[in-house]
């Protein structure tokens, strides 16, 4: 997120309309698209904050140009537990 304003104000605010995510990583500088866990935005801090925000399961976008960056950002997110599902292109475990 490029924002000044806090991430908790952020969830606080948007948590009642949050249905859909477009996720992807950066360094901080700009919107590079890289695969989750590649750059400094803290994924963690996020999901925990939707999920005390009440916020439930949703769609997600794994905007990445390259299809390896989204199935590793995929399995990133699942391996933390952020995420379920069986991924793309793959059948359900």
């Amino acid at each position: 997120m490029f924002s000044r304003v806090p991430l908790e104000q952020w969830i606080e605010q948007l948590s009642s309309w949050t249905r859909y995510l477009h996720v992807d990583d950066n360094l901080g500088a700009w919107d590079e698209h890289l695969a989750t866990g590649r750059g400094s935005f803290d994924f963690d801090r996020f999901f925990a904050l939707l999920r005390s925000a009440g916020v439930g399961p949703m769609g997600a976008l794994m905007e990445m140009t390259e299809p390896e960056s989204q199935v590793a950002s995929f399995e990133w997110l699942k391996e933390r537990g952020l995420i379920a599902g069986h991924g793309p292109g793959r059948e359900p475990r």
